[in-house]
């Protein structure tokens, strides 16, 4: 049984979308492409004046080139599913952040989140791309995928200046590049996901984050968390596909459509949206936003109530979703105090909430143990929660500070960090079921 004895401006400026991405970058950054992802190969005889032998041999080639390539993803099909969506997922809140923090008027505040979008969260995209097919494709798809970035920006410039024409030249543009996208995914997976299937998933993306930056410029924070969160969920069926088609492609073991593969994904992606969702509601108390309410609930009644749905679901009668909800909420109120303790530079509140958040993590160590049946034992988990709940204090210390770029950057870390806890979490469940 779960223990529950725990309680816990603006700057008028209008940024040139030609600057954006030059302002996230540096000397060593990636050059931007602006065209879709190709496979780059030598030239080569036509096919005609080829021996039959040697058409054969190239074929063996080509597929023992792409298991090759596929051995650089040490991932089943499964994981490749959860991994995809827990990075389109983190796309979606960076992109919604940067596009808040530009039409509250902090610049720093949107560079600092724009470099984690376009330069991290993208580089990981691109990595994960490169793994599978090879480091020219890696590197045109790193500007590829950014470029649609850029016109999202250009979308909220336009919005800022109540600029209709501008407005729907970035949404003309952006269902351009949606048809680009899906035609590059075809042909990377070699038909097996075809542009037809994706492209609709691709539209939906760039019309779901629309509605949420619609909402910021509209100054509606509760429809904008809510449109936000809708957007960052839509992403697992994007995920799926991909990871299937590149699984079949490959021969990459599991099935990325399974029940427990979707499961696997939801949690992994929940425990990450979990840390963004705690950063924007602890930036908007210190910087005293108008969002702290509408986040809070995003926080709470949005994320806790569905990991809570999820728990239910998995796993039914080991414990009471009640429970569960006061329990993991309780640790949310650590972080507040924490919070208002950094707020008020009061040193003893913030460590006597640290010292909270440690025996926290020792608590809930014990509950996977016991939900677990024991195949997630309390020691293993432990350190893993500890710092899981440690990771995002620098990140309240930086907002707190007012470094916007260390604020993201730690922000960031806490919530790739998740995907440690969800996967061992996720296999120890499975065992004993």
């Amino acid at each position: 049984m779960i223990r529950t004895n725990r309680t816990a401006r603006t700057l008028a400026a209008a940024m040139a979308a030609a600057v954006v991405l030059a302002a996230c970058a540096d000397d060593t950054t990636e050059e931007p492409v602006d065209e879709p992802v190709e496979d780059i190969e030598a030239e080569e005889p036509e096919e005609d004046d080829k021996p039959d032998e040697a058409m054969d041999a190239e074929e063996e080639d080509e597929h023992a080139d792409h298991d090759d390539l596929a051995a650089d993803v040490d991932l089943t099909a499964e994981e490749l599913r959860a991994t995809l969506n827990r990075l389109l997922q983190e796309h979606v809140y960076l992109a919604g952040l940067a596009t808040g923090e530009f039409l509250t008027g902090n610049e720093a505040g949107f560079d600092a989140a724009a470099n984690e979008l376009t330069q991290s969260n993208t580089g990981d995209l691109a990595d994960l791309v490169g793994a599978v097919y090879g480091d020219d494709v890696r590197e045109q798809f790193f500007g590829f995928w950014n470029s649609h970035i850029d016109m999202f920006v250009d979308y909220t410039v336009a919005l800022s200046e109540d600029d209709e024409a501008g407005q729907q030249d970035a949404v003309d543009r952006l269902l351009g590049y949606a048809e680009e996208l899906a035609a590059t995914f075809e042909e990377l997976t070699e038909g097996e996901l075809p542009a037809a299937a994706s492209q609709p998933a691709i539209e939906e993306h760039i019309t779901t984050l629309a509605a949420a930056v619609d909402a910021q410029a509209e100054g509606d924070p509760d429809a904008a968390f809510s449109n936000l969160r809708a957007a960052a969920h839509h992403m697992d069926g994007m995920a799926e596909a991909l990871a299937g088609a590149i699984s079949a492609q490959h021969g990459i073991e599991g099935d990325a459509s399974s029940d427990l593969a979707g499961i696997r994904s939801e949690l992994n992606a929940l425990l990450q949206e979990h840390v963004y969702l705690a950063g924007a509601f602890t930036g908007q108390a210190l910087s005293e936003g108008e969002g702290v309410a509408a986040a809070q609930d995003a926080l709470l009644e949005g994320n806790t109530e569905a990991l809570a749905d999820l728990v239910d679901a998995v796993y039914d009668d080991r414990i009471e979703r009640d429970d569960f909800v006061q329990f993991w909420n309780s640790h949310i109120l650590m972080f507040v105090a924490y919070t208002e303790g950094a707020a008020a530079d009061d040193q003893d509140a913030m460590d006597a909430a640290v010292a909270d958040l440690q025996e926290y993590g020792g608590e809930l160590a014990g509950v996977f143990d016991e939900l677990t049946l024991g195949e997630l034992p309390a020691d293993a988990s432990e350190s893993l929660i500890v710092e899981h709940v440690t990771t995002l204090l620098p990140a309240i210390d930086a907002q707190a500070e007012g470094d916007a770029a260390a604020a993201y950057a730690e922000l960031r870390g806490a919530a790739t960090h998740m995907e440690m806890i969800a996967f061992p979490l996720f296999d120890a469940t499975v065992a004993s079921l």
